[in-house]
């Protein structure tokens, strides 16, 4: 389609972008506005002008080879998209594409079906039709599992929701994992599990439970709020703070084994993002305690504790850096956050904005697809 220019203008009906802010979102352009307007000879379902880098792999059913054909997008709806490209697709086949939608993650994959292809002497590309079939693990894959399943399947970690009889294990890790005053109950497990299932999910190793991390949703300003844990949890019950038309996914407890490696903490992190993409959210959010304070309280203010480095480069505080390693970025100290003598009461609000927001909003079916691909990009290991 050509590149827009930074702020050409575009008919209505369609999707206005600017380039210069999107970086900020991890989106090619920004969405700017949309008219939603229908007339009889325009399509019912919205679309968008939105260029994103595309690569579509193709069976070749005589050569039995894969052709990869790279390209970008031209119009994307919540049905399909259309693709401009140098080289043409044959009509009538599946393909595999692979769309990059932002920095923050790998891209996605979806099956489609080419419908229409046409060259466009204006463009002097091929333009063509592609209609969603589905998830790519939702049909029978045309190649074989990518290195990154392959390499998640050897390790043997997957995530999962939790389950009722999981409760005995999760104890004993919630034991092992917080000191006695902060432990959650049985009683507490159970009242989450029952308000938001959907947030409270399980890392499994090797069928072994190494971790968890339970959420809620919520409204939560970040610039204004100043709740403690106790007053944002339900006092950890979550039955009277969950709210399923909040705007953040609210991070009540994460906790992993004292064995456990630390791409388990990652791999839960990895999964709220998902859940924050899926369910449409402008954020997610978490507490994070900072367990040394109490070592280096007599030598620095909190304000710089936060911000202070080994000589290898990570943050001072173990907890604090796992959430910043993964894209967390911390914006506010909250005294009193929780009664945590190593972190004298203190928490550090740590956010992490859903870049994907506008995108999905517009294009509801893009939800599914993006969060199923999503996957958080470390700053260190």
């Amino acid at each position: 389609m050509g590149n827009l220019k930074s702020k050409e203008k575009i008919s209505p009906g369609i999707i206005a972008a600017d380039r210069r802010d999107s970086l900020k979102r991890g989106i090619s352009r920004k969405i700017g506005f949309v008219d939603k307007r229908v007339t009889p000879d325009r399509r019912i379902s919205k679309r968008s002008i939105i260029a994103f880098p595309v690569e579509i792999e193709v069976l070749s059913l005589l050569r039995k080879t894969i052709s990869k054909i790279k390209g970008e997008t031209h119009n994307i709806s919540g049905k399909g998209l259309s693709v401009a490209s140098k080289k043409p697709f044959p009509c009538g086949v599946v393909a595999n594409i692979y769309l990059s939608l932002s920095s923050h993650s790998p891209p996605i994959r979806a099956k489609v079906l080419v419908i229409w292809t046409g060259f466009s002497p204006k463009e002097n590309k091929f333009l063509s039709g592609l209609y969603f079939l589905g998830l790519s693990d939702d049909c029978p894959s045309i190649i074989s599992d990518s290195r990154s399943m392959r390499k998640g399947e050897k390790r043997g970690l997957r995530i999962r929701q939790a389950r009722s009889r999981d409760i005995k294990e999760i104890l004993r890790i919630e034991k092992g994992a917080w000191p006695k005053e902060l432990r959650a109950t049985k009683e507490m497990f159970h009242s989450r599990l029952k308000t938001f299932p959907e947030g409270f999910l399980c890392a499994v190793v090797n069928g072994e439970i190494q971790g968890f991390v339970v959420t809620e949703i919520l409204d939560y300003d970040i610039q204004c709020s100043s709740l403690s844990w106790q007053q944002a949890t339900d006092h950890g019950y979550i039955r009277k703070t969950h709210n399923p038309n909040g705007d953040t996914l609210y991070g009540v407890s994460l906790s992993v084994s004292a064995r456990a490696q630390r791409r388990v903490a990652v791999a839960l992190l990895e999964a709220t993002g998902k859940l924050v993409i899926k369910y449409g959210l402008k954020q997610g959010v978490f507490g994070s305690r900072i367990p040394r304070y109490h070592r280096y309280a007599a030598k620095m203010p909190v304000e710089e504790y936060i911000k202070a480095k080994t000589r290898t480069g990570r943050l001072l505080d173990p907890e604090l850096g796992i959430y910043q390693s993964v894209g967390l970025r911390p914006v506010r100290i909250i005294p009193g956050y929780i009664r945590d003598p190593e972190s004298l009461d203190y928490g550090i609000l740590a956010v992490w904005e859903n870049p994907f927001l506008d995108l999905t909003e517009l294009f509801p079916f893009w939800a599914q697809l993006i969060s199923s691909s999503f996957k958080v990009i470390r700053r260190y290991k």
